[in-house]
């Protein structure tokens, strides 16, 4: 899935790059561990077949690869997650399980052995009726993987309805800082997109390095149109929850708590803490664990080497996707001094229907009171006195 020499980074953020969260569990006593491939089972049997990748290829169809030549059971589709699962919508009946070979599958323990290559077993399920599967919708895929030695794994994978137009997004401003949060004047930290191609949001992604341990937002389903702006509130505040609304309808004025955007559309977090840091890196992705299409590194003048540390691995995934015109050295990032409630990182060539670049020289902090969450952004650059 990715070149050897990535597998270090890969494990640090296995969590970032994993499509989905895998939940396995065998008929012996199971645990589960992180692989630059994903979550793969480990059982007391070390002769369980195990997992090692799920991906999600179309609309009617899901790729798994197990560690061995296995044969699949009991498969069923149900709504909802593993915490509150729902009815069934595809049974066993309407899936079909197509075999499509060997697939390489690349160990490594981290260290300096070298990675070693064994086969493993990929699998298509192919969903023979796709008319109860909706766009951005919860969906968990269950079923038991047995081997030619009898062993069994059982697995639930979470997926979602498949979006077959993903919308055309970049990141067009930032705010790392927050202020009166339980007031009526409160200003919340936010990420604002801007939509230069219509489509559907449902699967597209953010993540920030800062403050890893919550992981990828994952957008529910909304249908865009170029031009849009949506502003993604980095944290929701409890005194005025009832009014922090996700816009995914036509109705861009339904959410009412306060630093709501009028006329655009406004997506809440689910935190009550801080996410953005000062110094920070932010991907932008097609997909939750898919190609990242946008990003920005940005870092005060006097970051700490600890901080820096901190953001590396995602800086690094940024500048080999090709998402990122720089390095992974904080020089080439943009300068995040100076940044308050009102004065934002902006983007400056974001313009009609085009994909502009992402660069040191494409983003600077603006002048007091500059900030346009949900608007086109200002020009007017901050000048440190």
């Amino acid at each position: 899935m990715k070149r050897r020499n990535e597998c270090w980074a890969l494990s640090r953020l296995a969590g970032l790059l994993v499509p989905m969260v895998l939940m396995c569990a065998s008929v012996a006593s199971v645990s589960c561990r992180m692989t630059p491939e994903g979550v793969v089972s480990v059982s007391s049997d070390v002769s369980d077949p195990k997992m090692t990748k799920f991906s999600q290829e179309s609309q009617d169809t899901l790729v798994l690869v197990f560690s061995e030549e296995v044969e699949l059971s009991s498969l069923e589709v149900c709504k909802g997650s593993k915490d509150n699962l729902g009815e069934c919508v595809l049974s066993e009946s309407q899936l079909e399980v197509r075999p499509t070979g060997s697939s390489s599958l690349v160990a490594a323990d981290g260290g300096d052995t070298a990675a070693t290559e064994s086969q493993g077993m990929e699998a298509q399920i192919l969903f023979k009726d796709t008319s109860q599967l909706y766009v951005g919708e919860s969906y968990i895929l269950s079923g038991v993987a047995h081997d030619q030695d009898g062993n069994s794994l059982l697995f639930q994978i979470p997926f979602r309805g498949y979006n077959s137009k993903v919308a055309g997004v970049v990141l067009s401003e930032v705010r790392t800082e927050a202020s009166n949060t339980a007031k009526d004047t409160a200003k919340i930290e936010f990420v604002e997109l801007y939509v230069h191609k219509d489509g559907n949001m449902a699967g597209i992604s953010l993540y920030n390095a800062y403050d890893d341990k919550q992981g990828e937002y994952e957008f529910p389903s909304a249908e865009v149109k170029a031009g849009e702006y949506i502003v993604v509130h980095f944290r929701t505040m409890e005194e005025h929850a009832a009014g922090c609304i996700d816009e995914t309808g036509n109705d861009l004025n339904a959410s009412t708590a306060p630093d709501s955007c009028p006329d655009a559309r406004d997506f809440w977090v689910q935190e009550k803490e801080a996410r953005l840091g000062k110094s920070d890196v932010i991907l932008l992705r097609k997909q939750s664990g898919g190609d990242i299409v946008d990003a920005l590194l940005y870092a005060e003048s006097g970051v700490k080497d600890t901080t820096r540390k901190k953001l590396l691995d995602a800086a690094q995934l940024a500048v080999q996707a090709g998402a990122w015109q720089g390095s992974d050295d904080v020089a080439t990032w943009v300068v995040s001094d100076g940044l308050t409630t009102t004065r934002t990182l902006c983007r400056q060539n974001i313009s009609g229907t085009s994909i502009p670049g992402a660069s040191k020289e494409h983003w600077f902090v603006v002048a007091d009171k500059s900030a346009t969450p949900g608007k086109a952004n200002s020009t007017e650059r901050y000048v440190k006195k």
